[in-house]
């Protein structure tokens, strides 16, 4: 079965306040490529880690609060760009590629879909973007990140240690076929070139599976 043309696109929550988050909104509202975005959490996953170390409630229980601190983040998008839908899990398993972009809003029905994913802070929305990217069936996945790597590290291991990526998101690469490139915040028309061709090949970008298994003991 050939893969959809569809890009998921994850929005780091780190961009919430910066100045380009709406210029970054109209090239994906514009794009000719339908583009499902992943919202990361925000400011509002920050209360969250808050009211975790404040209360020491379970991470189970937060893990399900940082999910829907996604669909906040993304709401927010949606008003900032009304050219972009609101969607969820269950209309895009079953409706085939949207229909333009939209932007995709987690439930807790969703956090039980995701069954490869633990319930704790290992997990953010990188990894859910992966998931999601693997779900539908996507042709790749694009992270929208504030900065660059601090190093020139390409593998997915090495780029969680310095915290570029989740801890989770190399073992799940593992399971999701499909090629993960990023983009820095500051990088709007390189994106926007890449999404008008469809041209995904940035071997600079290119985050590489890590082949070493033994250099993915610190994310179990």
């Amino acid at each position: 079965m050939p893969k959809s043309p569809t890009w998921v696109v994850k929005l780091g929550g780190s961009l919430w306040r910066s100045p380009q988050l709406r210029e970054w909104l109209s090239v994906l509202a514009t794009s000719t490529r339908s583009c499902v975005i992943v919202p990361g959490g925000g400011c509002f996953v920050g209360a969250v880690a808050a009211t975790q170390a404040h209360w020491r409630y379970s991470d189970n229980a937060a893990h399900q609060m940082a999910m829907l601190s996604m669909a906040q983040y993304g709401l927010m998008l949606g008003a900032l760009e009304p050219r972009l839908r609101v969607t969820d899990f269950a209309s895009l398993a079953v409706g085939g590629d949207p229909a333009g972009s939209c932007v995709y809003l987690p439930t807790l029905a969703d956090c039980t879909a995701m069954e490869n994913l633990p319930w704790d802070w290992s997990v953010s929305a990188d990894s859910v973007a992966l998931w999601l990217a693997g779900a539908i069936d996507a042709t790749a996945l694009v992270l929208l990140k504030a900065r660059p790597p601090a190093r020139d590290a390409t593998d997915s291991a090495a780029l969680a240690v310095e915290g570029f990526i989740d801890r989770h998101f190399a073992l799940l690469q593992r399971r999701v076929n499909l090629p993960v490139i990023w983009f820095a915040s500051g990088e709007v028309g390189r994106f926007q070139g890449a999404l008008q061709l469809g041209e995904f090949n940035f071997p600079d970008r290119l985050i590489k599976e890590t082949l070493n298994k033994s250099l993915l003991d610190f994310s179990e």
